[in-house]
């Protein structure tokens, strides 16, 4: 808080608070203190090429990116934690692949594109247990099963593999890695 002096200066007292530790968790302060610096017309302007968000630390990243969420209602935030891969890092028969010298290169792909299409379905048609997803896979027949093979079988893969779209990413690593086990 501002002295009763008027020069500016700051006094904090014992149980003030300025914030938390990291951005990302500062929900209090981070919109009250973002200022655009014109970078953000280039996040919304999804013809421009200049939209990856680089910065160090302390540079404004996550107050750039929750100013796009509150300013465009078609933002989707897929945290990378909950699509990280741990349960791949510690597979074994994956690892058994790789040291034979298997390159699994297209399978990774294979699984984080299959991830993100995921998170990105559950996010735009809020699926969130088995209900809404089988309401969606309703829907989606209704929509695409019309005597269009290639649109019968984005169906049936979505029947196979979006049978828990609720669950988490983890989930899917495994029933993906068990199947190529089998």
């Amino acid at each position: 808080m501002a002295d009763s002096s008027g020069n500016g200066t700051f006094v904090f007292r014992k149980h003030d608070s300025v914030g938390s530790a990291s951005a990302e968790d500062d929900q209090q302060f981070l919109a009250d203190c973002f200022i655009d610096t014109g970078d953000l017309s280039f996040l919304l302007d999804c013809e421009c090429p200049k939209r990856i968000v680089i910065g160090r630390t302390g540079a404004g990243k996550s107050a750039l990116l929750n100013a796009l969420s509150r300013t465009d209602r078609h933002v989707v935030q897929l945290s990378p934690h909950d699509l990280s891969l741990n349960f791949i890092a510690t597979n074994k028969v994956l690892a058994f692949y790789e040291e034979a010298g298997v390159n699994l290169s297209a399978f990774y792909v294979l699984l984080w594109k299959h991830l993100l299409v995921v998170e990105l379905l559950k996010k735009r048609f809020n699926i969130v247990n088995e209900d809404t997803q089988k309401s969606f896979i309703s829907n989606m027949k209704s929509i695409l099963y019309k005597r269009d093979r290639y649109k019968a079988l984005a169906v049936e893969y979505l029947e196979e593999w979006g049978n828990k779209f609720w669950l988490t990413a983890e989930h899917y690593q495994r029933k993906l890695v068990e199947s190529f086990q089998a």
